[in-house]
C-alpha cells in the first residue's frame, strides 16, 4: 500500500467545504480518487489553521502517484482562486495499518 498526502497552505477553507457540500457524490476529487485502479481511500482534511490536508491511500505507487497528478492538475484548473499556493508532497510505503471490520 502507497499512500500520498498533499499539505495545501493558504486555502479559503470555509468556500472549499462549501462547494464539497453542494455538489453530488459523484462530483469533486474524492469522486475522481476513487476511479483509479487500486483506490483504497481518500480523505480531505481541513488543518484548522488555513490549511488542507489531501490524503490518498492506494494498493501500489504507480497508481498513487497517477492521482496525484491528476489531483494536482484538477486543483488548478478548478480551485485555483480559493487554493492559491502549491502543496507539499508527502509520499511512502505504508509500513504498517489497521481498518477496522466493517
Amino acid at each position: 500500500m502507497y499512500v500520498t498526502i498533499r499539505q495545501y497552505e493558504g486555502v479559503d477553507v470555509e468556500a472549499v467545504k462549501r462547494m464539497a457540500q453542494d455538489r453530488p457524490d459523484n462530483e469533486g476529487m474524492a469522486a475522481m480518487a476513487s476511479e483509479f485502479p487500486g483506490f483504497i481511500a481518500y480523505f480531505l482534511v481541513d488543518t484548522e489553521d488555513g490549511g488542507l490536508l489531501a490524503i490518498s491511500a492506494y494498493l501500489g505507487q504507480a497508481e498513487a502517484e497517477a492521482s496525484t497528478d491528476t489531483a494536482m492538475q484538477y486543483v488548478r484548473e478548478n480551485l485555483g482562486t480559493l487554493v492559491p499556493n502549491p502543496p507539499k508532497l508527502l509520499a511512502g510505503e505504508v509500513i504498517a495499518h489497521s481498518i477496522r471490520p466493517e
